[in-house]
Parts: structure tokens; C-alpha cells; sequence
């Protein structure tokens, strides 16, 4: 959504901060829920535009699957 990951990795890490897991899936499911609890990040324009990106890709790539038959 228009945010590099380095950006929303150093800010997963500092949210961290002295919290620890055992297993590396638990600090993927603490991400992802860190990714969940942030979403307003993401403003609607970059939604809709990102949404847009992935519609136009995939009309082209359903349009180029179906050319080859």
C-alpha cells in the first residue's frame, strides 16, 4: 500500500521493543496482528489505487492466458 517494508519493519521492531517469543511463527502471527492493528495507515486512495493495479493485472493476464487458445 505504498509503504516500504523497511519502513513497516522498523516500526514492527520498535513496537516490539523487549517482547520475545520462543518460535519464529509466534513473531509472524504477533506481525501480522501488529499489520491488522495498524491498517489506518493505509488511506483509502492508496487502497483504491493498489486495488486497481491488481484488477488491470489480472484483466491482463486473463486477456494474454486467453489470446494463447
Amino acid at each position: 500500500m505504498e509503504i516500504p517494508w523497511e519502513t513497516i519493519i522498523k516500526t514492527y521492531r520498535k513496537e516490539l521493543c523487549q517482547k520475545s517469543f520462543r518460535k519464529v511463527k509466534e513473531y509472524a502471527e504477533d506481525f501480522i496482528q501488529s499489520l491488522i492493528k495498524h491498517k489506518t495507515k493505509f488511506n483509502k486512495k492508496s487502497k483504491d489505487r493498489n486495488t486497481e493495479i491488481l484488477i488491470d493485472s489480472l484483466v491482463d493476464s486473463l486477456h494474454t492466458d486467453t489470446s494463447k487458445r
